[in-house]
């Protein structure tokens, strides 16, 4: 599950990217709230739940991987990582 809270707006369509780094890199990019919610819907001041189902690819080693977390402009091809505490 991930939590936001708005501080802004966002006019164009924007990803959330999510990227996991480890023995292996994949990725679970989305459009929050299964594709029900997209940033430029969102207004400042709102808490926003994201429940994300995260699909490990079959044969994906376990240990430690480190979670990149921001958004994603394809149009701009450009990021925004996003600032929090996990």
């Amino acid at each position: 599950m991930w939590y936001f809270e708005t501080r802004g707006t966002v006019k164009d369509d924007w990803l959330l990217f999510v990227h996991f780094d480890g023995r292996r890199r994949f990725t679970a990019d989305h459009v929050p709230a299964r594709g029900a919610f997209p940033f430029r819907l969102w207004q400042k001041g709102q808490l926003i739940a994201d429940r994300q189902t995260l699909r490990i690819p079959a044969g994906t080693a376990p240990g430690e991987y480190t979670i990149h977390v921001g958004l994603w402009s394809r149009q701009k091809n450009q990021n925004m990582p996003a600032t929090g505490t996990a």
